[in-house]
């Protein structure tokens, strides 16, 4: 039996080939594009931030120390992680093949995400606190203060420790421009870790928020509630009096 193959046309191969490389290095340069303009707006917005929350009329504010260290967070990945990825994408370096580049830009992004997330969270138990307490300008202690500002680092770093540690791993993206946990994990300890961060980095704060919210919604809804009972109670009253005066002229 004789069989016979069509011959491979090399021209059309190589013309996919390069169209393929071509898109490729677009889709690099779009990358490399937009993080330089999100990381200039980044670094200008946060550094005008800080120094708006400095001034004196807001330096004494509770909230103030929390948003500023969210400011920080953002100024912090602006200067020490993405510039990371772009550096290595400038130099044709696969972020992947660089354990360390790829452990560190992994570390540092987690970290300030959660970081960022248990600040929010801080900033809407106090939110909550201030206003069950009816204390408009209730101010933390410098302890508490500190205690809430250093507290997120920790807990962003402690959770980013296991892949930083070697327990489990990072690695790159589906397109391959940063790195992050493995998801994609299927061993026993990978998926354990997984859960727990996906748990404690977001559950976690996403339920406390939520009752935060819902107990000053409550609040704002009682208190209206309040003035409308009030204001019933008033015109009613004024209803009487002008009543009884209406009687009273009538006997006259």
């Amino acid at each position: 039996m004789i069989t016979t193959t069509s011959p491979v046309n090399w021209s059309n191969v190589v013309e996919i080939t390069d169209t393929s490389l071509h898109l490729h290095d677009i889709r690099y340069k779009a990358y490399i594009a937009v993080m330089f303009f999100i990381l200039t707006a980044g670094f200008l917005g946060n550094v005008v931030t800080i120094l708006v929350l400095y001034q004196p009329s807001l330096r004494n504010e509770t909230l103030t120390p929390l948003m500023v260290n969210l400011a920080f967070a953002d100024l912090f990945l602006t200067i020490f992680g993405y510039p990371t990825s772009i550096t290595m994408l400038l130099a044709g370096r696969d972020i992947g093949n660089d354990e360390t580049g790829c452990s560190w830009y992994g570390f540092a992004n987690g970290t300030v995400g959660i970081a960022s997330i248990v600040t929010f969270t801080e900033m809407t138990i106090v939110l909550s606190y201030i206003m069950h307490q009816m204390k408009p300008r209730y101010r933390c202690s410098r302890k508490v203060t500190c205690g809430l500002t250093v507290a997120p680092w920790s807990y962003g770093a402690m959770c980013m420790l296991p892949p930083l540690l070697g327990v489990t791993h990072f690695s790159p993206g589906a397109a391959g421009m940063n790195c992050g946990p493995d998801w994609i994990d299927i061993s026993t300890i990978g998926m354990v870790y997984s859960l727990l961060l996906v748990t404690a980095g977001f559950f976690v704060p996403l339920i406390i928020i939520s009752l935060c919210y819902f107990k000053i919604f409550r609040l704002v809804f009682l208190a209206q509630m309040l003035r409308w009972l009030c204001n019933v109670t008033a015109l009613f009253r004024s209803s009487l009096i002008e009543l009884s005066n209406c009687n009273v002229a009538y006997d006259l």
